[in-house]
């Protein structure tokens, strides 16, 4: 019996210091980003804005999100293709468009959504705007040209899609663009830990999707450790 017992210590030890190194060492790399089936998921704005340079401001979401161990409760979205993402006590960089690296060499401790990220206008054609009408989602979504076509009637349409689970969809839904500034980035950076993930950058596709799926917190993984060593002292208690 006393063998046991020690073997069982062993066990639930093993269990929870591996799954625990596990845990932190798959966390710190903040999830991942993959191609996914197209779901396209037509919005139904509550605002939106035709310009050439300019967003939301600072808005409320209808929940909190928890991305790279940071709560975010607002957002601020651009016109140049990203979303930031802020605590209600936090001001928007309002940074604007250029390529990814100099948005995040200039504010690096800031959480950026971004689909084709670069340098955007709907201020001839198009719109962006945001549905957050939704219970466990917002919306944004793109319908805009490039700067560089700006006035030429070249759209591109794409969305983004913020859950309240920190699941981020990117659905691109048609391009038609002849050229571009930057690199039209498409991606997630969280400042907090300071992680850049990509999709896919120097392209808008076309009925493509992207899905980033978050890791679960290391004492998720803790739990189910310490459940395990409970399961196996309960079969060898019915086994007696």
């Amino acid at each position: 019996m006393r063998k046991f017992m020690m073997l069982l210590w062993l066990i639930s030890l093993f269990f929870a210091t591996g799954l625990y190194a596990g845990a932190v060492e798959a966390y710190t790399v903040d999830g991942t980003i993959s191609e996914t089936a197209y779901n396209w998921q037509r919005p139904d704005l509550t605002w939106t804005d035709s310009a050439d340079d300019n967003s939301s401001g600072k808005i409320a979401l209808p929940f909190p999100v928890t991305l790279g161990g940071k709560t975010f409760d607002a957002f601020d979205m651009d016109s140049n293709g990203y979303v930031e993402l802020l605590s209600w006590t936090e001001t928007p960089t309002g940074y604007g468009y250029g390529n990814v690296d100099d948005l995040i060499a200039d504010n690096s401790s800031a959480t950026y959504l971004l689909a084709a990220y670069d340098d955007l206008s709907s201020y001839d054609y198009g719109a962006y705007g945001y549905d957050d009408s939704l219970s466990d989602r917002v919306i944004f979504d793109y319908l805009t040209e490039t700067y560089e076509d700006e006035g030429c009637f070249y759209l591109n349409n794409f969305e983004m899609i913020l859950y309240q689970n920190g699941t981020i969809d990117w659905n691109f839904r048609f391009a038609d663009y002849d050229s571009y500034d930057n690199d039209l980035f498409t991606g997630l950076y969280l400042g907090n830990t300071g992680t850049l993930l990509e999709g896919t950058d120097n392209e808008i596709p076309e009925l493509t999707s992207y899905r980033y799926s978050p890791v679960p917190e290391p004492s998720s993984l803790l739990l189910l450790s310490g459940g395990l060593a409970g399961l196996f002292a309960v079969v060898r208690k019915r086994g007696r």
